[in-house]
C-alpha cells in the first residue's frame, strides 16, 4: 500500500484548515445537500466531504457509510490533498497504490474513487469532495466537471463561514466597546449604531437609523463633516479630530473622533466608520487644572521636586521671585536656592512676597 505523501506547506495547509474551525462540528444540511447531489450525479452509493487532519480524515458529510473518520495513512483523500488535484481511481484492484489498502480488501470495499480537492482562496487543499462505490465505475467528462464545482461550492461554504465567524466577532466587539462606534453614508444617513453610541447621545438605534447625523452636530460645526466626507473618499483615514455633539437633551459632549472608510464587497468606499470617544470629564479636569495653574501663578511660589531633590517642575511664580528661568531650575537640585549665589535681604523680600500674596 502506497502512503500519501504529506505536502511540503503541511505546517501552513493545518492552520489554513483550522482556521475554519470546522473539524468535529455536527452536521449541517447544506453540506448534507451538497454531498447527496454529489452521489446522485455521479451515480455512486457513497459520497464524502473529506476533511484531512494531522492524523486523520474526518468527514464533514457523509452519504452511504456509517464512520465518521479514518486513519489519514490509508487514506484515498490524503494522496489527492497532496497532489492538489482530482484523483481518479476506476479501479482500485487495479491500481497498485491501493490494490492491498484496508479500504479496499475489507471494508467498505472500495473499488472505484474520484475525489476533487477543496482548495481554499490562498491555495491550501483542506480535503476532498469524493464518490465512492463498490465496483469498478468510469465517469464522463461531464460528471467530473460537475463534482469539480460541487467541490467550488463546499469552499464556497466554508468561506461563508469564516466571513459569519469574523463578523460575529466583530458584532462582539462592537457592541461591547466603550467606545460609540457609528457609520454614515455619504449623504449623513446613519447606517450603524452601538450600545455605547445610545449612552453617550442619549438616542436609542430605533430612534437614529436612517436619520441624518447632522441630529447631533452643532449648526457652527456642520462643516466637518464635509472635512470628514473629504478624507473618507480619499481612503484616509482621520484620527483624534475633537469637536463637540449634541446629546438627545441639547447638553453639548467634548469628543474625540476616529473616523475610517466604509468599504463594501466590491472595494468600493460607501460611507465613514466613526469612533467616539467621549473626552468631556477629560476637558472638564484640562480647565480645573488651568485654572488652578493660573491661580497658583497669580498667588504663590510652587516648586516641585523628585525624591533625589532634583527639580521637576516650576510655576511662573517661583521663577519670577527666585529670578531663575525655568530651564535654569529643572533637573537642578533644589538647594541650588539656598546656595550662597542670593543675598540675605533676597530671602527676605521672598518671605514678604509670600506673605502678603
Amino acid at each position: 500500500m502506497q502512503k500519501p505523501e504529506i505536502p511540503a506547506d503541511e505546517g501552513d495547509r493545518q492552520a489554513a484548515l483550522n482556521r475554519y474551525k470546522i473539524l468535529d462540528t455536527l452536521p449541517e444540511q447544506i453540506y448534507n445537500d451538497l454531498t447527496q447531489l454529489a452521489s446522485d450525479i455521479c451515480g455512486t452509493k457513497i459520497a464524502l466531504i473529506s476533511l484531512i487532519d494531522r492524523d486523520r480524515q474526518w468527514f464533514k458529510s457523509r452519504v452511504g457509510i456509517e464512520a465518521t473518520e479514518t486513519s489519514r495513512e490509508i487514506s484515498f483523500c490524503g494522496h489527492a490533498v497532496a497532489a492538489k488535484e482530482t484523483l481518479h481511481v476506476p479501479d482500485a484492484i487495479e491500481d497498485p497504490r491501493f490494490s492491498d489498502n484496508p479500504l479496499v480488501v475489507g471494508g467498505p470495499k472500495i473499488r472505484f474513487y474520484l475525489g476533487v480537492p477543496l482548495i481554499t482562496p490562498d491555495h491550501y487543499a483542506l480535503g476532498t469532495l469524493c464518490v465512492i462505490d463498490g465496483e469498478p465505475k468510469q465517469l464522463t467528462s461531464h460528471q467530473i466537471r460537475q463534482l469539480e464545482i460541487l467541490g467550488h461550492l463546499v469552499v464556497s461554504q466554508l468561506e461563508l463561514r469564516l466571513a459569519e465567524q469574523a463578523s460575529r466577532l466583530l458584532v462582539s466587539v462592537v457592541e461591547s466597546s466603550n467606545d460609540a462606534i457609528v457609520t454614515n453614508t455619504f449623504d449623513g444617513n446613519i447606517t450603524s449604531w452601538n450600545p455605547a453610541a445610545e449612552r453617550m447621545f442619549g438616542y436609542s438605534a430605533d430612534e437614529v437609523l436612517g436619520k441624518s447625523i447632522s441630529m447631533m452636530i452643532p449648526s457652527d460645526r456642520v462643516h466637518e463633516e464635509e472635512v470628514f466626507i473629504d478624507h473618507i473618499k480619499r481612503g484616509e483615514r482621520m484620527e483624534h479630530y475633537e469637536s463637540i455633539r449634541l446629546h438627545k437633551d441639547g447638553s453639548p459632549r467634548d469628543v474625540s473622533f476616529t473616523v475610517s472608510p466604509v468599504i463594501d464587497a466590491t472595494g468600493e468606499i460607501v460611507g465613514a466608520s466613526k469612533i467616539v470617544r467621549d473626552i468631556t470629564t477629560i476637558k472638564q479636569s484640562q480647565a480645573q487644572l488651568r485654572n488652578i495653574t493660573n491661580a497658583l501663578n497669580n498667588t504663590a511660589m510652587v516648586a516641585i521636586t523628585d525624591v533625589h531633590g532634583s527639580i521637576i517642575f516650576a510655576n511662573d511664580k517661583f521663577c519670577e521671585i527666585s529670578k531663575y528661568s525655568r530651564a535654569e531650575l529643572i533637573g537642578q537640585n533644589h538647594r541650588m536656592i539656598s546656595s550662597g549665589y542670593h543675598s540675605r535681604d533676597f530671602f527676605v523680600d521672598i518671605k514678604m512676597t509670600v506673605s502678603i500674596g
